[in-house]
């Protein structure tokens, strides 16, 4: 468990920790940093941006395709052509 919000803690702290060096420290930053650092913030949004797109667009759009494409004969008996069932038996 300690690992775990240790990790996030990482994830969470390294954007920041770039940030700092790139604007505090200029001459001990690399070109890189303010790059590296907008790519770890916008990791989580472009993650959720994907989902968004495919859980509101995409996923509706296979779904009622294969709606269409899944119309088969249903080969269970109608009541036209279904035997009569039995009168109901009185139970008092």
């Amino acid at each position: 468990m300690d690992l775990d919000l240790n990790l996030i803690f990482i994830k969470k702290s390294q954007p920041a920790i770039f940030h700092v060096l790139y604007i505090f420290y200029p001459a001990q930053s690399w070109p890189w940093f303010p790059i590296a650092a907008f790519l770890l913030i916008g990791s989580p949004w472009i993650f959720w941006l994907l989902t968004f797109t495919y859980a509101s667009c995409i996923k509706p759009l296979f779904l009622a395709s294969t709606a269409e494409n899944n119309r088969q004969i249903s080969r269970r008996p109608t009541t036209r052509n279904a035997p009569p069932s039995p009168p109901p038996r009185n139970r008092c």
